[in-house]
């Protein structure tokens, strides 16, 4: 005689199914927020901060240039005898000069963030590539898998006429028992 098959739980799959199409729908919109979020960040620095820091050196280097007219000015200006101090100017001096290597050094910044960014994110998608061809390839074949076995257990079900029986006790009887 053909022992039947102890299935205890058919409903298990179907169960389980919708658990794994929100996880994959979730999995593909981190991956999309993910990519979104470093793409926006080097667009910010290549399209917002480079270029104002890049223009930033002009004004500043326009400071300069008046700063360094102003001090040539007054010493001009001043009589040989006279002590007339410069000391406001020479400190509008180093201050332009500061500000505009400031300015240079943010430039440098920029440039090496945009390309560490971009470098970074060429390895982030590599990376993630394996997981986009797990979702769009893998996950497709095992979610017909799981409909295939959720049928096949629906059709044994049939089959029997019946619903399983009950999960056994832990220690069940042995044929001899019984």
């Amino acid at each position: 005689m053909a022992e039947r098959a102890r299935v205890h739980a058919i409903d298990a799959p179907a169960r389980f199914r919708p658990a794994l199409v929100k996880f994959i729908d979730e999995c593909r919109t981190a991956l999309i927020s993910a990519e979104a979020d470093a793409g926006r960040t080097i667009s910010w620095i290549r399209s917002n901060r480079y270029p104002y820091w890049k223009k930033q050196i002009r004004v500043r280097l326009d400071e300069l240039n008046r700063a360094k007219t102003e001090l040539v000015m007054k010493q001009a200006m001043r009589e040989p005898d006279e002590a007339r101090s410069t000391v406001e100017e020479r400190k509008a001096v180093e201050k332009a000069k500061r500000r505009v290597a400031e300015a240079e050094e943010k430039t440098r910044v920029c440039k090496d963030w945009m390309r560490r960014l971009e470098r970074e994110q060429t390895k982030f998608q590599a990376q993630i590539s394996v997981l986009r061809r797990v979702l769009d390839n893998d996950m497709p074949r095992a979610l017909a898998e799981l409909d295939r076995i959720i049928n096949a257990l629906e059709q044994y079900v049939k089959l029997g006429g019946k619903k399983p029986a009950p999960r056994p006790a832990a220690n069940p009887p042995k044929e001899s028992e019984a």
